[in-house]
């Protein structure tokens, strides 16, 4: 079989069969040094591969993904104190340099492997909630030291940098991570209002002035809100690299609002600047040229206005109410390319044929025998340009590109029509994006309904903007204390992995399952839960763990004291449940002969004698039932 494969083929499969065993729970417990580590390294392998494949095992490859996510979603349950799993996730180990600053570098380890089910477990919902409030975590208790808080996080907060920037031991709000995303929600907000305020102020007939005064301020607040952006956009890219930063769609949107403000503050520099020809300000705007830097500048100032109130959807998404719906929508834009590069060849190609038929009769009129013009061939069609725009916005329905043309007026000796077409190409552009977005986007949406029901509280949970990561710390020469605590740091990361592997063990053994995990079959039937044996009466003290049921020094029961009588009988072994199990009933019978009042059964959990119990005189006990497993303790206990 194997010499009929090609080398490629034969290459492939040997790929699988070897990311098959590295995935496998016995290779990432016992053959690697760190499961952690291991574990988001191969999800990475796994999903390169995924999306290199040429559909020859991708299928497995995404089998194999899913079972390493799933892996390390019971691995994080298994941490049942928050003391372990905030020692897991705080080891700097095989974590990237612009992490270790971060109070817990193996959660954005796991962020960046692309570990959902992980990212969405309880234990780190709560450590990033934890992280993300910090010294405030019990806000909103108290409302008086709330709105303290609110305060300095907004209105004070100027002053606060200013008196941290003086005394670095002061004004450490900002070292909180709750504080700074209210601190720009705060000046968001303060920029939202500016951009919405801008255009209230409109030209008229009684005012006609560009330079007003409170354009100017409100137009320089925004450039130095965007300035803000780009010296805190600079600095995170420097401290985590370009990939990290560019790794998340919002940073990319980012991009574009900072580049459409920065087109836009050029032009804006360059009306300042005193012109030879004429001045915009002494005359009316029908007699400025299309490419004056007054129209330029209001074109870009549009169009960044645009992405600036689209920029609220950055922070909505931190809510948990509608932050899924946001992602997913998104997630629907981003899959609307392959439907919009399809469209423009179907358009492109119509546009050719239409026009080879159409071009030879434009401009022909159809006269009436009284003179007057009965049908005239359309202009829709004269070019591929007219043809190709008449075709994409018959998509939309009845909107057509004539409702985009804006009217400047009739100027010069004939009056002859004046027209900015830079102008008029800018609003049908913004026009096609605001029409493409809504209806593209909600038809994409609404065939996918279910798919984004199903997943919609995994992907906000799971790319919901990272606000947790601390301020920069100072670079400090490495002493015998840190060595020290980070030698004691890493062994007691390695006991709490052998604790979790006992734990995971024992969970694999006995089929317990925790009540956090939803990814199972709703319709498979619930697995029995157990508690290591440790359940019913026992006739002597038993540690109530696994690890005391496991390494128990004694695994001998008594058994209830029999009577001397030799008729005393034991029924032989009844099989009941699995095969694993035997129920021995023992009856008593008194001396006469005759069989003792059955009084209430009960059932024991017990385990084979080692050795052969030795049958104490005592009197006789009523009957009982006992269940006495025959080899390891199986799934399925009574």
């Amino acid at each position: 079989m194997c010499r009929r494969q090609t080398v490629s083929t034969r290459a492939n499969t040997r790929l699988a069969d070897v990311m098959r065993a590295l995935s496998s729970e016995a290779y990432l417990w016992l053959a690697t040094d760190d499961v952690f580590a291991a574990t988001c390294a191969i999800a990475k392998d796994l999903q390169q591969l995924i999306e290199e494949d040429e559909l020859e095992q991708i299928e497995i490859y995404r089998v194999l993904e899913a079972n390493v996510q799933r892996f390390m979603a019971r691995l994080a349950d298994q941490a049942w104190r928050a003391e372990e799993f905030n020692a897991v996730v705080a080891n700097k180990n095989h974590c990237g340099y612009h992490n270790t600053e971060v109070s817990s570098p193996r959660l954005q380890l796991a962020m960046d492997s692309q570990m959902r089910q992980f990212t969405c477990s309880a234990n780190t919902q709560t450590a990033i909630k934890s992280i993300f409030r910090a010294d405030w975590y019990n806000f909103g208790n108290k409302p008086k030291r709330d709105a303290w808080r609110l305060l300095r996080t907004s209105f004070l907060m100027p002053f606060v940098v200013i008196l941290h920037a003086i005394m670095p031991t002061m004004g450490t709000t900002m070292a909180i991570p709750l504080a700074r995303y209210m601190a720009h929600i705060s000046m968001y907000l303060l920029f939202l209002f500016t951009a919405v305020a801008r255009p209230t102020i409109g030209y008229s007939n009684e005012w006609q002035t560009p330079n007003d005064f409170r354009i100017t301020a409100l137009e320089m607040f925004m450039y130095s809100y965007v300035f803000g952006l780009i010296v805190e956009k600079g600095m995170l890219m420097k401290r985590i690299g370009p990939d990290t930063f560019f790794a998340y769609w919002w940073r990319w949107f980012d991009i574009f609002f900072i580049s459409s403000y920065s087109v836009s503050f050029f032009f804006f520099v360059c009306t300042k600047v005193n012109r030879e020809q004429f001045d915009p300000a002494d005359i009316d705007r029908m007699h400025w040229p299309s490419n004056e830097f007054l129209l330029l500048h209001e074109i870009f100032l549009s169009i960044a206005c645009v992405f600036g109130i689209s920029k609220c959807f950055y922070y909505l998404q931190m809510m948990k109410g509608i932050g899924g719906s946001i992602i997913s929508v998104g997630k629907c834009v981003g899959k609307t390319y392959t439907y919009l590069v399809i469209m423009v060849i179907v358009i492109v190609s119509f546009s050719v044929g239409l026009n080879i038929l159409v071009g030879p009769y434009v401009n022909r009129k159809l006269i009436r025998p009284d003179g007057s013009t009965d049908a005239e061939t359309t202009d829709s069609y004269d070019t591929i340009g007219m043809t190709t725009k008449n075709l994409f916005w018959s998509i939309f329905g009845y909107l057509g590109p004539s409702t985009y043309i804006t009217v400047v007026g009739n100027t010069g000796y004939h009056m002859d029509p004046v027209s900015h077409q830079l102008n008029s190409a800018t609003l049908e552009v913004l026009g096609a994006l605001y029409h493409g977005i809504i209806i593209i986007t909600v038809l994409n949406l609404m065939t996918s309904y279910w798919w984004l029901i199903n997943f919609l509280q995994l992907d906000r949970r799971f790319e919901s903007p990272s606000w947790g990561r601390d301020v920069d710390k100072v670079d400090e020469a490495v002493g015998e204390e840190e060595l020290k605590e980070e030698e004691h740091n890493t062994y007691r990361y390695l006991e709490i992995l052998c604790t979790l592997f006992s734990r995971f063990c024992a969970s694999k053994e006995c089929k317990y399952r925790t009540v956090w995990r939803t990814e199972f079959d709703k319709e498979q039937k619930q697995l029995t839960t157990v508690s290591f044996l440790s359940a019913g009466p026992h006739a002597f003290p038993m540690d109530n763990t696994y690890e005391g049921w496991r390494w128990r020094s004694s695994k001998i029961l008594h058994l209830p004291p029999a009577p001397p009588n030799p008729d005393f009988l034991a029924a032989p072994y009844i099989m009941k449940g699995t095969a694993r199990e035997a129920v021995m009933v023992y009856k008593a019978r008194d001396v006469e002969g005759h069989t003792a009042q059955e009084g209430p059964q009960s059932e024991v959990n017990v385990e084979i004698p080692t050795k052969p119990a030795v049958a104490p005189p005592p009197a006789p006990p009523p009957p009982q039932v006992l269940v006495v497993p025959v080899k390891k303790p199986g799934p399925n206990l009574v």
